[in-house]
């Protein structure tokens, strides 16, 4: 690799962001890595996001470039990474949302991390702080639940992702797969982690660089007990459903297109496989299709899904405000006992 520092590029990708827009935005014009490109990309906002991404913009003078998009509607999480990807100079893209902040030393930190692996890293994470709507919190989040050490197989196992919020990844691997896809609207970090451990090696920089933010407004908060109503949680957990399935289907096909000749592909279609059954199962039972249950009742015979499961499953799909009801009451329990 050039002795010269590379040139990285940091996607700031907004929607809906107004509350949140100006600290993410300020945090990533702080950044300390020379040199670097800035994309301020906002996904069709219908509040005054993009107003104050132009505001700050328009008053910046400091060393870096930034370039400006605006969708003339919707795209998704999915397409839109694959845009903002698309736009990116540097070879390396550190990825940022409109709701989090990024330490300052976040890309230089990432860029010396990969610039200093010997192995063909094609995606980076890191550990993050969460932290509530008002920037409060101090909680250790890490990347993963296995730790530092990330495989194509501990990927598929678990069905995990490393958190997108903390992701950096190399513009190469949409030479290798191609686009996320429009259907993609959820779990894009799923389909990124995947690809890059398929392609290539992923390091994980156990050094907070992002705090994380965790609100009603969110995808987390529409699936979490701090959902802003019954009504968003319901929209919320119909969204991940859907959004694992569509993301179970692009994980076998990406599978195929970059990771058909390694030595397990063959066990990594099978896991995939048995999560991709168990999703199409889920948003059957929401969908109240016939023969759902039975299908269910079918995986759990099988083994592919364990009794506790099958129960979470149903509770979920079938009586989801029920759900929310006790989601609620278990999460308030945990912080009685925090508080204790």
């Amino acid at each position: 690799m050039s002795a010269e520092p590379p040139l990285m590029t940091l996607a700031l990708m907004t929607w809906n962001h107004e509350r949140f827009a100006e600290e993410a935005l300020r945090s990533a014009l702080a950044q300390d890595w020379l040199p670097l490109e800035i994309i301020v990309s906002d996904d069709a906002s219908t509040d005054g996001t993009w107003a104050i991404v132009e505001r700050i913009v328009a008053g910046y003078d400091g060393p870096h470039r930034v370039r400006l998009n605006r969708n003339e509607r919707n795209l998704g999480v999915g397409a839109h990474t694959d845009l903002v990807m698309a736009m990116a100079q540097g070879e390396m893209v550190v990825l940022a949302a409109g709701d989090d902040i990024s330490e300052s030393d976040r890309v230089g930190t990432i860029a010396r991390a990969w610039r200093s692996s010997p192995r063909n890293v094609l995606c980076l994470a890191s550990h993050a702080v969460g932290i509530d709507e008002g920037g409060h919190g101090d909680q250790l989040v890490t990347p993963c639940s296995f730790g530092s050490n990330v495989d194509a197989m501990k990927l598929a196992h678990t069905g995990e992702a490393l958190l997108g919020a903390t992701l950096a990844v190399h513009r190469r691997l949409l030479d290798i797969f191609g686009p996320i896809g429009s259907e993609i609207r959820t779990c894009e970090d799923t389909v990124l982690s995947f690809r890059a451990a398929l392609a290539g090696d992923i390091v994980v920089v156990e050094q907070p660089l992002v705090r994380y933010r965790r609100h009603a407004s969110s995808l987390m908060g529409t699936t979490a007990p701090i959902a802003a109503g019954n009504d968003a949680f319901v929209a919320g957990l119909d969204r991940m459903l859907r959004g694992l399935l569509a993301t179970r289907r692009r994980q076998l096909a990406d599978l195929e297109a970059g990771g058909a000749l390694r030595a397990d592909a063959a066990k990594l279609r099978v896991v995939l496989t048995g999560h991709l059954t168990r999703a199409e199962t889920s948003v059957a039972l929401l969908e109240g299709e016939r023969g759902s249950l039975r299908r269910l009742l079918l995986l759990v015979r099988e083994g592919l899904v364990s009794k506790n499961e099958a129960i979470k499953t149903l509770l979920m799909t079938r009586t989801p405000s029920l759900w929310f009801r006790y989601i609620v009451w278990r999460h308030a329990r945990l912080r009685r006992r925090e508080a204790a």
